[in-house]
Order: C-alpha cells, then sequence, then structure tokens
C-alpha cells in the first residue's frame, strides 16, 4: 500500500527492508509534526487533496484520522507537505461505499477533536476532495457519506452535526 500510494503522488514512509521470515518491515522514519496537533481549517485543504489522490488509486485507507498524518516542515508555511502514515487497515476497493466510510470516519474524527473548527474544516476538506477527485466521484462519495449518516446506527450523530 506504501508503494501504490506514492503512485498517487501521496507520501509516505519508503520501506527499506523487509523480511517476511521475521515478519520484520524497516521503513523510513519521516521527520515531522503530527497533524492531530497543529490541525486547522486550512491544513483541511491539504488533507482532502491527499485522500482524494489517494481514492483515485482506489486505496482506501480505513483509519482516515488526523493523527496518522504527519506534517513535514513548519505549520505555518504554505509548502509543507502532509506525509500518510499506518496503513495497517487498508485496502483496495472502487466502491463509493468504502471510499465514503473513509470519509465518515475522518468526520466523526473533525467533529470530536477538532469540534471548535468542525464546519470550516470538514467545508474545507470537502471542497478539496471534490476538486481533486476524478469527474464527479468526489461529490458522489461525498453526498454517500449524508447517506451513510442517515442510517439508523447513525441518525443522532446526523442529526447533532
Amino acid at each position: 500500500m506504501l508503494s501504490k500510494a506514492k503512485e498517487a503522488w501521496i507520501r509516505s514512509p519508503y520501506v527499506y527492508f523487509l523480511d517476511t521470515h521475521r515478519n520484520e518491515i524497516i521503513m523510513e522514519y519521516i521527520e515531522g509534526v503530527n497533524l492531530k496537533t497543529v490541525f486547522s481549517a486550512n491544513m483541511a485543504l491539504k488533507l482532502g487533496e491527499c485522500i482524494a489522490k489517494l481514492h483515485s488509486k482506489n486505496i482506501i485507507h480505513g483509519d482516515i484520522t488526523t493523527s496518522n498524518f504527519l506534517l513535514e516542515g513548519d505549520p505555518q508555511d504554505s509548502h509543507t507537505e502532509l506525509a500518510i502514515i499506518d496503513f495497517g487497515l487498508s485496502f483496495f476497493s472502487q466502491r463509493l461505499e468504502d471510499m465514503a466510510s473513509d470519509l465518515r470516519m475522518l468526520k466523526e474524527v473533525l467533529n470530536s477533536v477538532h469540534y471548535e473548527i468542525f464546519d470550516q474544516a470538514f467545508s474545507n476538506f470537502s471542497e478539496a476532495y471534490s476538486s481533486f477527485s476524478p469527474s464527479e466521484r468526489g461529490r458522489k462519495v461525498l453526498r454517500k457519506v449524508d447517506e451513510i449518516q442517515s442510517r439508523g446506527r447513525y441518525s443522532r450523530i446526523a442529526n447533532s452535526s
């Protein structure tokens, strides 16, 4: 998955060594700050672009949280780069439902961890996600997020956000 993410021009750790007999992976250490600690509504634009590129290669991360991104460089610099980590739950899928579930997870995280900027952050994320998604797919995925929210087990959360 790390290699496939690179095909989408997503920054992720390089794998240096893999030993399948000992279940050992040696990979690049990315120097950076955890996005959770410096997240802002403007950072949501970069996040939307990153996830749209990931989904364009049909990669479902499975655990999109601001804790699974590192920001390389100065958070105030517009040229900083987001690196995505922890592909342990990732898989390939072309299904809009799977992509929407990825975004639903992020939406829950933003609403609980970054609640003070949730509205602007999710709006920025959605704008960037749609503009970097192929054709109309981004908008379709975002509509599917709304559909998932309206289902029974999410109806209480959907009405509160």
